[in-house]
C-alpha cells in the first residue's frame, strides 16, 4: 500500500492509503489516523522505517491486537506491511504444540537409551569400587574388568596390579608368621623338653645313687656280717651302677643321634646272631623276674643296614618289653620274612595300648606313667631312639595290639642282604 501526505516539503501530493483488506476499507477514519501517525513518525528522511503494533498507534478499534505493521519511506512514498496477529498466533500455537509433542516423543525414546548407556558407562566404576572395598577387607578374589576407555583400563590394571602385589606380600607375610610360630612353638617345646629331661634325669639318678650310697655305707659299717649278705650288697651296688651307666649311655646316644654325629655305615650281618647277643644281656633280668622268652624264626638271616643302629633299636625294644610286662611273664621275639625285608617283632604280655597313647609313645621322655614311678631306670628314651634310628635309615617301624598273643607287639623291618654268587 502507498499513500499519505508528504510532510517533508517536497510538494508531492498526498495520497490515500488503499488497503485491499475489506475490513480496513470500511474503517477509513481509523486508516487516516493511522497514516498520519505513520507519516509523522517517519519524518522527512529518506530510507527511514519503523515497526509498531496497534497499541503504540493509539488506536483502540477492532484493529487493536489483530495486525502488526512494518512501515518505511522511500522516494517520497510511504510503504506499510502488515500481518494479522491471529494467524500468527495460530501458527505459533501449532508450532509450539508440534514441538512439545516431538520433544515428549524424543524424551520417551531417549531416556531408556540414556539409562542403559549410563549403566554401561558406570558399571566399570562400580566394579572398581567393589574391588577396592574387597581389597580393603583383605579379600583378593575379585579383579577389575576391562573398561570402555583407555584411562579406565589403565586404572583397572593399576588396581589389579596393586591387588596382586598385596596378595603376594600378605601371603609371604602370613607364611613368615606361620614359620615364626612354628619356630616359637619348637623353641617352647625344646625348653619344655630340656626342663623335663633335667627333672627326669635328676629323679632317675637320685634313686640309684641313694641305693649305692646306702649299701656302701652298710658294708663300711659292717651291717652285712655274713658272706651271703655281703654278696647281696655287692650285687645291689653293681646292678644300680649298671642302671646309672645305662641312663647316661642312652642320653649320650640320643644326643649324638639328634646332632647327626654318628655316621651311618650299611653292612651285611646276621640279624639272628645280633638278637642272640642282645638277649644275652638281659638273662639276669629275665631270671630275676622269672620271665620266659621264646625266639622264633629262621637262622641265619642276613640283612644289609647299619649294625649299630639296628643293635640299639633291638636292645631298646627288648628292654621296653622287659620293663613294661604287666599281664603275664611271656616275651616272644620272632623273625618274619616280608619279601625284600625281614621283620623283627618283640612281643610281651601287657595291657593293650590305646590309640591316643599310641600317638605319644614315640615321643622323647614319654613314659605313659602319670605317677612318675620309677620303672627300673626307664626314662622314656628307648622308643624315641628306635624312631630316630629307623627314620635315619628309612626303615619302617611300629606296633600293634595282638589279642591272640595277649599283649603288644613292637616291630621294625630291615632290608635283606643281596645274595652273592
Amino acid at each position: 500500500a502507498e499513500g499519505g501526505e508528504d510532510r517533508g516539503g517536497n510538494g508531492g501530493e498526498a495520497r490515500r492509503l488503499e488497503p485491499e483488506d475489506g475490513e480496513l476499507r470500511r474503517n477509513n477514519k481509523e486508516e487516516t489516523v493511522l497514516l498520519e501517525q505513520v507519516a509523522q513518525s517517519l519524518g522527512a528522511a529518506e530510507g527511514s522505517f519503523f515497526t509498531t503494533d496497534l497499541d503504540e498507534t493509539g488506536t483502540r478499534g477492532r484493529l487493536e491486537s489483530k495486525f502488526l505493521f512494518l512501515c518505511g519511506r522511500s522516494a517520497g512514498r510511504i510503504f506499510c506491511l502488515y500481518l494479522p496477529v491471529e494467524s500468527t498466533n495460530a501458527v505459533i500455537s501449532l508450532a509450539i504444540r508440534y514441538v512439545t509433542q516431538i520433544g515428549v516423543i524424543a524424551w520417551a525414546l531417549t531416556l531408556p537409551f540414556l539409562y542403559f548407556l549410563s549403566k554401561r558407562v558406570t558399571r566399570p566404576h562400580r566394579r572398581m569400587a567393589d574391588t577396592a572395598a574387597q581389597i580393603a577387607r583383605m579379600d583378593f578374589s575379585q579383579r577389575c574388568p576391562e573398561a570402555l576407555t583407555t584411562e579406565l583400563n589403565d586404572l583397572s590394571r593399576s588396581i589389579n596390579t596393586m591387588a596382586d602385589s598385596l596378595e603376594s606380600n600378605i601371603a609371604a607375610l602370613q607364611q613368615a608368621n606361620r614359620q615364626l610360630q612354628v619356630e616359637l612353638e619348637a623353641g617352647t617345646k625344646a625348653q619344655q623338653v630340656t626342663a623335663d629331661l633335667i627333672a627326669n634325669l635328676s629323679h632317675d639318678l637320685k634313686t640309684p645313687i641313694a641305693i649305692i650310697s646306702g649299701y656302701a655305707e652298710g658294708l663300711r659299717e659292717g651291717v652285712a656280717r655274713t658272706p651271703e649278705k655281703q654278696q647281696t650288697y655287692y650285687d645291689m651296688i653293681l646292678r644300680e651302677s649298671e642302671r646309672m651307666q645305662l641312663i647316661v649311655a642312652r642320653m649320650l646316644t640320643l644326643g649324638r643321634m639328634e646332632s647327626g654325629e654318628t655316621p651311618i655305615t650299611p653292612e651285611d650281618f646276621d640279624v639272628t646272631a645280633l638278637l642272640n647277643d642282645v638277649l644275652a644281656g638281659f638273662e639276669r633280668e629275665l631270671e630275676r623276674q622269672n620271665l620266659s622268652l621264646d625266639k622264633i624264626g629262621p637262622s641265619p638271616t642276613m640283612v644289609h643296614t647299619d649294625y649299630e643302629c639296628a643293635r640299639q633299636s633291638l636292645m631298646n625294644y627288648v628292654q621296653n618289653a622287659v620293663f613294661h610286662i604287666n599281664h603275664g611273664t611271656k616275651i616272644e621275639v620272632r623273625l618274619e620274612d616280608r619279601g625284600e625285608m625281614v621283620r623283627v617283632c618283640v612281643a610281651n604280655s601287657s595291657a593293650p595300648i590305646s590309640e591316643e597313647e599310641g600317638q605319644r609313645i614315640w615321643e622323647k621322655l614319654y613314659r605313659g606313667d602319670s605317677s612318675r614311678q620309677r620303672h627300673k631306670g626307664e626314662m622314656g628314651l628307648g622308643l624315641s631312639i628306635v624312631k630316630g634310628n629307623m627314620e635315619r635309615l628309612g626303615h619302617p617301624y611300629g606296633f600293634y595290639n595282638d589279642e591272640a598273643f595277649g599283649g603288644v607287639v613292637f616291630w621294625l623291618e630291615l632290608p635283606k642282604a643281596a645274595e652273592r654268587s
